[in-house]
């Protein structure tokens, strides 16, 4: 998570701020239980305040969403959000915040080996270099690789039904899921952190069923 916490001081620090009363938030998760840590502007590192569902007080930022909450739960990915701008530095009222987290089936991997035929770490292997490819692809191409992402995926599984639902099907389609959300972001200085949350989702999803793979 170090990583994902220097893009995120990396991307606030580039932000305007302003100061601003504080105002506070309601934050939950579903599985609760996921560590909540704040990202601050210039912060080297975020600032852990508790487990979901909990409280945090936080400041209204006039000119950006120059602070995040980061959600962190073992055996699932990490999820990100920008703190609501509510656009005067006057305005103190509360706001909620909600995160669905995604299980990570990539850490299962590796134990269902006996699935895992050579044809089938072939074809699962091209379907990662793909999303790969849309990592580095610029954003007017990005959909093209998810879409073929998502297309061998299907078509593996239709040539093995053996590992439908298996970790790896259930691996590749959340990284499906990710990679459309990211292509899907309209791409304002507000969806920065979102953008990069989302990258590090499917670049972290990547090398991990690489490495259940055997690679």
């Amino acid at each position: 998570m170090r990583k994902i916490f220097r893009v995120i001081s990396l991307l606030s620090a580039s932000l305007l701020t302003g100061c601003a009363l504080p105002h506070s938030g309601m934050i939950t998760s579903d599985p609760p239980g996921a560590t909540v840590s704040i990202v601050y502007v210039e912060a080297a590192e975020p600032k852990a305040v508790g487990t979901t569902p909990c409280k945090i007080k936080v400041q209204n930022w006039m000119f950006s969403q120059a602070e995040y909450v980061v959600f962190e739960l073992d055996g699932y990915l990490p999820d990100v959000y920008p703190i609501p701008n509510l656009g005067s530095v006057l305005d103190s009222r509360p706001f909620e915040m909600h995160t669905a987290l995604l299980k990570d089936h990539s850490v299962e991997i590796p134990a269902e080996k006996e699935k895992i035929t050579p044809d089938v770490k072939r074809k699962a292997l091209e379907v990662l270099a793909t999303y790969d490819k849309m990592l580095s692809s610029p954003r007017m191409l990005a959909g093209i690789a998810a879409s073929e992402g998502k297309a061998a995926t299907e078509r593996m599984v239709l040539d093995h039904p053996e590992i439908k639902d298996s970790a790896l099907h259930k691996t590749l389609n959340v990284l499906s899921l990710k990679a459309e959300r990211l292509h899907l972001l309209p791409s304002y200085e507000y969806n920065q952190l979102r953008e990069a949350g989302l990258a590090l989702q499917v670049r972290h999803l990547i090398e991990s069923a690489k490495v259940g793979l055997g690679l």
